[in-house]
């Protein structure tokens, strides 16, 4: 490097941690020292953490971030076998991280009276039920959203549409009903979006899907997170236009294909749109990092961290990547 003559630049690392301060200081007459300081943390909680989200908000923040996402994201979908005409590389796409979708969706098109029975339209279109089934009402007329819809409102609403009730079933009702409020309260890990595709992302690493619900009344119909997830999709797919797909992103994938029919049993009795099964994509972490490998500047130090990071299960301690 040539300098000036009177000035010299000295680059000094202090110690290896991970928050970096820059500190210029004089060294004598016309020379000046630059120490990059390393700032130490103790105890190191990105080291001990064991948390899912926080290595995937750190790895796929970086990648599907303004800096490389039109690299990353074209050639990661390509990889995970998700065909769409979506331009992914365009400036407009996005990606949303753990966010519940119908809830959102919901919110802002029930948001005043006036919106109440068109909302309420659509939602009985979704779960089969008759035009002039009431839902819930506020005190101020504006329609219940429906994650709040707990059992005493649920039992309201078979009260006050005793015809309806009387037609489909009260026990078909009411598991209509809660479906709709487990799936208004779904939430996505992340979603990408370009035009009017979006794609649903499941994220795991060591965690399961799940135990299927809870509620009594969705016992007899096995509604585990993907048939949460596959009916958010399905509602903003009819409500809103939406050309959803699904996919997950694991260790490893489930069986020998790019994609899985997700069989939704009797969901069909409850959802008059749903299929006998959904098409979920599947990526790994390793597909994730061998394109990531393409789209970073060589030794950005995400690789050395998607290498490098392990969690435990019991005595086993597990890579995020496969090889």
């Amino acid at each position: 490097m040539l300098l000036r003559p009177g000035l010299c630049r000295l680059q000094v690392v202090v110690q290896s941690v991970q928050i970096h301060q820059q500190r210029t200081v004089g060294l004598g007459e016309g020379c000046i020292l630059e120490a990059q300081m390393k700032m130490e943390i103790t105890p190191d909680l990105e080291q001990l953490s064991h948390s899912e989200p926080n290595v995937q908000a750190k790895v796929l923040g970086v990648l599907l971030g303004a800096d490389y996402r039109s690299c990353f994201l074209p050639r990661f979908l390509e990889r995970a076998g998700v065909e769409t005409s979506a331009d992914w590389a365009a400036a407009g796409s996005q990606a949303v991280f753990f966010t519940r979708p119908v809830y959102a969706y919901l919110r802002e098109q029930a948001a005043t009276v006036e919106d109440a029975e068109s909302a309420q339209a659509e939602i009985n279109r979704f779960l089969g039920l008759p035009p002039t089934f009431e839902l819930r009402r506020n005190t101020d007329g504006k329609l219940t959203h429906p994650r709040g819809w707990n059992s005493t409102f649920v039992l309201h609403m078979l009260d006050d549409n005793p015809d309806a009730v009387g037609q489909v079933g009260k026990d078909r009702v009411a598991a209509k009903l809660r479906l709709m409020e487990e799936v208004a309260n779904t939430e996505v890990d992340l979603i990408l979006q370009a035009g009017t595709t979006t794609i649903f992302c499941e994220l795991k690493w060591l965690s399961g899907f799940g135990p299927p619900s809870r509620k009594p009344a969705l016992n007899a119909y096995g509604v585990d997170q993907m048939h949460r997830q596959y009916l958010a999709g399905l509602y903003l797919t009819h409500a809103a236009g939406c050309d959803v797909l699904h996919l997950v992103l694991t260790s490893e994938l489930a069986g020998k294909t790019r994609h899985v029919a997700k069989h939704t049993g009797r969901l069909a009795e409850l959802v008059p749109a749903a299929a006998e099964s959904a098409t979920i994509h599947q990526a790994t972490w390793q597909d994730v990092y061998e394109v990531a490998e393409e789209c970073l500047p060589p030794g950005h130090e995400l690789l050395a961290y998607m290498r490098g990071k392990r969690a435990h299960r019991g005595k086993r301690s597990v890579p995020l990547l496969g090889r």
